[in-house]
């Protein structure tokens, strides 16, 4: 896709990003279903990946590596054999280097290489600050190879993923189940949405359908952004002062390409 190709958010308070999943397999439909439902699980990188990644996602057929200003995802082929840590049944990564490659996949002879589509937002501070909310209480562990000084223990996880100012007077906070990805802008008063802007790199088209959503096609299936939904909060308090009630006006929204 072009890197000029730029989808801008006015001024979105939610979205959520789909992956196509893959069609479930012999008797397994009901553990495909419940697996789904699953949250998902933000690993805090701790020298397991690339030191531009600050955390690590993995979902149905994909891989996602957020690092300072962008989001990188790797789409697995129906048709990969995923290399998974022994003891933590997690997919881990033997040779550390590019986040592109941190989803170690071994294809075999007639499966093609992930597929890789980078979401890089515009203008954005690069240098944001980066944190993980609500830690799980799970724990992911990496013995890999015979050196313990390259093991890594005990490295927490969260359920969301949240980047503080990432542009002025708006913050970033990724979430979801194991079937989709959600992310939510929040915007303070008197910033400017116009700001939020991204590029896309790796993607074989960008379209918009019918619905307004933005569907990114690749060669390990479609990803699709659903149109945004906006809206103001105000929380007031109820006549009988117990408890706040959240009142939302919705507004327009859309993407720009």
């Amino acid at each position: 896709i072009c890197a000029a190709a730029v989808a801008v958010i006015y001024p979105s308070a939610q979205n959520n990003l789909r992956v196509k999943p893959q069609k479930a397999h012999g008797n397994q439909p009901e553990i495909v279903q419940n697996y789904g439902k699953l949250p998902l699980a933000f690993e805090a990188n701790r020298g397991q990946t690339a030191s531009s990644v600050k955390f690590i996602t993995r979902g149905n057929g994909y891989a996602m590596f957020l690092a300072g200003d962008e989001a990188v995802l790797a789409l697995r082929s129906q048709k990969a054999d995923i290399h998974r840590s022994p003891v933590s049944g997690r997919k881990s990564n033997e040779e550390g280097g590019d986040p592109s490659a941190s989803a170690r996949v071994r294809p075999a002879r007639d499966a093609s290489p992930p597929s890789i589509l980078r979401m890089k937002l515009v203008g954005a501070d690069p240098k944001a600050k980066v944190i993980g909310l609500d830690e799980l209480p799970g724990k992911s562990n990496y013995f890999i190879g015979k050196d313990p000084k390259k093991w890594r223990t005990d490295v927490p996880n969260y359920s969301k993923v949240k980047y503080e100012k990432v542009y002025a007077g708006i913050d970033l906070i990724y979430y979801g189940s194991q079937r989709e990805l959600e992310y939510d802008w929040t915007i303070a008063p008197g910033a400017d949405p116009r700001a939020i802007k991204f590029e896309v790199q790796g993607a074989e088209n960008m379209t918009l359908n019918a619905r307004g959503d933005l569907v990114l096609r690749t060669g390990g299936g479609d990803v699709t952004l659903k149109k945004p939904v906006v809206y103001q909060s105000a929380s007031t308090i109820s006549p009988n002062r117990q408890s706040a009630t959240d009142n939302r006006q919705y507004l327009a929204g859309h993407y720009t390409l």
